[in-house]
């Protein structure tokens, strides 16, 4: 990736980018050096959750039950059924 003498990789690289810009918002790809191991440590770290969760899908785990929904629908009044077999009268859209 293209850098620069101070050493940021991708400054200059598009035309309303300034040097010494140190937030580049529409540039999330970007990573300063001193910050790269952290960044790494936080990639594998996310990966590694999304892996999880991943497994818990195919495993049949519903997520409004591991991301706690049930209860947050049932605190807002709403019936969340698994099936239309579970409801009790008409069901209307």
């Amino acid at each position: 990736m293209p850098g620069n003498s101070e050493g940021d990789a991708g400054v200059g690289e598009y035309p309303d980018q300034h040097r010494g810009d140190r937030h580049l918002p529409w540039r999330r790809d970007l990573v300063e050096r001193g910050e790269a191991n952290w960044a790494l440590e936080k990639s594998l770290a996310r990966l590694a959750n999304e892996e999880g969760t991943r497994a818990r899908l195919v495993g049949g785990e519903l997520g409004v039950d591991f991301y706690g929904l049930r209860q947050k629908l049932e605190e807002l009044g709403v019936e969340y059924v698994d099936t239309l077999d579970d409801v009790d009268g008409e069901v209307t859209a």
